[in-house]
């Protein structure tokens, strides 16, 4: 209990520091670093959006892309935030848009971003019934050859992916033959 306890006001102290990060940058336009801003962007993404629901999401990330417009963060934060809203309100088409254009601007990406944008991606071609863009994506960035070192939630979207693959591709070439019963 005693370690639950010490790990729960860590996790909030490391909250709050990061919408202190994202409430400075954006209201008192601090020149916080680029990728400190798209970091705590993603801790707090990753603690909120899937807990709420997309109505209680909904102004808290449309505010910080209204503060955002009127400010003079960069095009990367801007891309961010959108992907973050997209998320957040369960929009598999937006969240498509922004990941792919994410991961076609910058070529150096932490783990912990790129395990997060493939992530999303993945699980949104899942969530629009696209599988062949999900298979396209884990052989692009070579998710097939490195499973074993991938985190748990993006070896689930693979396993997922390549499962219905291949029951789809078992059905197409079943389909128009006759069922032999026995």
């Amino acid at each position: 209990m005693v370690i639950s306890n010490t790990v729960h006001r860590i996790e909030n102290q490391r909250l709050r520091y990061c919408l202190d990060i994202i409430n400075n940058s954006f209201l008192k336009g601090s020149e916080t670093g680029e990728d400190t801003i798209i970091n705590a962007l993603q801790t707090v993404a990753s603690a909120i959006n899937p807990f709420l629901s997309p109505e209680q999401l909904e102004p808290y990330w449309s505010n910080l892309i209204v503060r955002y417009d009127s400010g003079k963060c960069t095009d990367a934060v801007s891309q961010w935030l959108r992907l973050h809203r997209a998320m957040s309100q369960r929009d598999a088409e937006e969240t498509i848009h922004y990941a792919n254009q994410i991961l076609s601007g910058k070529e150096l990406f932490t783990n912990a971003q790129r395990s997060y944008l493939l992530t999303a991606l993945l699980t949104a071609y899942i969530s629009n019934d696209q599988y062949h863009n999900a298979l396209q994506i884990i052989d692009q960035y070579d998710l097939g050859k490195t499973i074993q070192s991938a985190p748990l939630d993006i070896r689930m979207l693979v396993a997922l992916t390549v499962m219905e693959e291949m029951t789809r591709d078992k059905q197409e070439k079943t389909k128009g033959h006759p069922v032999i019963k026995q």
